[in-house]
């Protein structure tokens, strides 16, 4: 399948201050997962651990990250253009400074290396004790035998022609910011951005985190993905959880929860993104005015996966939500009330009509309309409840249908329509014994006109009981239940 990202995140076991160790947890992930997935990243400073502390001041320290870093090149070399891309955190000297870093890695390459833009200093954390940052536009440095573009304002265009997506890399602190690294960069056209973390835990910041990743994939409308340091960490101070997740336009595709372990992989809808960002003029319209900075493109010249299956949480019940069901239940009531009731005031009808059927549409509407009349101060008998009963009407249905109305205390009506639908059927030369879309229809629309005429004679309107899952899934009837007043 064309027009998808496929994304790993791991949080693999740490080994402070051992580099060799530390590859070697890399490259088993990697060798294990490397054509299973188009991108492979891993946490913030995930060479060395990031609770190294004075240790990165240590110059045998740094030299075997390099060390460390040019050999875990050299294995992706191995996997060809074919092979994923490989993203770890490494602390980096350029001119004399350490940089908290994101190294880009593909078949044998390094293909880009970014700094980290904002330092924690605050609290629990002390980053400007060790590296240095700022907004650090692109040049060319070395590493190892190696030219290699050094920046925070690239963006690398991964695939062949035709067939890419372009990536942004932000790291940890970057995305707690007010205005995010990740914000400008999906703005000058990053469709995806890796997050490469150490976030430690505590209380409240499992959802804090949520909350800030899914908003920043919905605003930017962009594919984030976040791997955070595991429980291999140093704990002196803090305690790490290996929080990953991954975001689609501010849905949750996936996560690996605190003090979980596992590989989370998932597919991001490139063409989702790319129609959201035409749709949405507003981001347009921010691309224009932040767009001081000039971004880099970095070609990565990888060949991306074939697809032959979505790898996406898809759900059985999609109107349904899986989370907090009760408070969106109440919240969907309370906007139909709140709707309904300024429709009765606006119109100074003297009664809303409504057809009640025993099903789950018509008592919604029936609850919703019953409320709306209370909380005006109306009678309960302003509520005009109607049953009728046709060819295909049941004992239990038309039984429920009345007892719900007495108890809200509706003015309760039952008018039969088999004898106006038979004399239809006559009419058109339709034989009833035929169950087709014709006889549905015909009960359908004698019982809008019963409503309808109602209405009229009564001086009120009527409510539709038509749902958004019937719109949906094509249930609504032409000129039947979808219409009302």
């Amino acid at each position: 399948m064309e027009n998808l990202l496929r994304v790993l995140t791991a949080s693999p076991r740490v080994h402070i201050g051992n580099v060799t160790k530390n590859c070697d947890e890399i490259k088993s992930i990697y060798k294990e997962y490397a054509d299973k997935a188009d991108i492979i990243l891993m946490p913030e400073l995930s060479l060395t651990g990031y609770t190294c502390a004075d240790l990165f001041e240590n110059r045998n320290l740094l030299d075997n990250t390099i060390s460390g870093l040019m050999a875990l090149t050299k294995f992706t070399e191995s996997f060809g253009e074919n092979g994923s891309a490989l993203v770890v955190g490494a602390p980096i000297e350029v001119s004399g400074e350490l940089y908290n870093c994101a190294a880009f890695i593909q078949n044998g390459k390094i293909i880009a290396v970014v700094p980290k833009t904002y330092l924690p200093n605050y609290g629990e954390f002390y980053e400007k004790r060790w590296f240095s940052a700022r907004e650090y536009d692109f040049e060319n440095i070395e590493i190892g035998d190696m030219t290699v573009p050094f920046g925070n304002n690239l963006i690398i265009e991964l695939g062949q022609k035709g067939k890419s997506v372009k990536i942004g890399i932000e790291i940890c602190e970057d995305a707690w910011t007010p205005i995010p690294p990740s914000r400008i960069l999906a703005i000058n056209g990053a469709e995806i951005i890796l997050n490469l973390s150490a976030s430690n835990e505590v209380i409240g910041k499992e959802q804090y985190r949520r909350n800030l990743v899914g908003n920043i994939s919905s605003t930017c409308l962009c594919g984030y993905a976040y791997a955070s340091a595991g429980i291999y960490e140093s704990t002196s101070d803090i305690v790490f959880s290996g929080h990953n997740l991954m975001y689609e336009n501010g849905k949750l595709l996936g996560e690996i929860k605190p003090f979980e372990s596992g590989i989370l992989i998932r597919d991001f809808s490139l063409t989702k993104i790319r129609h959201d960002r035409i749709a949405n003029k507003s981001f347009a319209d921010c691309k224009g005015m932040f767009n001081g900075r000039n971004f880099v493109k970095i070609i990565c010249n990888k060949k991306l996966m074939q697809k032959n299956e979505i790898l996406a949480k898809v759900s059985m019940t999609p109107f349904v939500p899986s989370k907090n069901r009760l408070e969106r239940c109440t919240s969907i009531f309370n906007m139909q009330v709140a709707g309904l009731q300024r429709r009765l005031e606006a119109t100074k009808s003297k009664c809303v009509v409504i057809g009640v059927s025993g099903g789950l549409d018509s008592t919604l509407a029936l609850l919703v309309a019953a409320q709306a009349v209370r909380n005006l101060n109306l009678p309960s008998k302003t509520v005009v409840g109607i049953t009728m009963p046709g060819f295909g009407t049941t004992k239990r249905t038309k039984s429920n249908s009345i007892t719900l109305m007495e108890k809200l205390g509706c003015d309760i009506r039952e008018i039969s329509i088999v004898k106006a639908t038979r004399q239809h059927f006559e009419d058109i030369g339709h034989d009833e014994s035929i169950h087709d879309i014709t006889y549905e229809n015909c009960q359908a629309r004698e019982r809008t006109q019963v409503l309808m005429d109602v209405a009229n004679k009564e001086g009120g309107f009527v409510i539709g009981t038509g749902d958004l899952s019937e719109l949906a899934l094509g249930w609504c009837t032409y000129n039947g239940d979808h219409m009302s007043m």
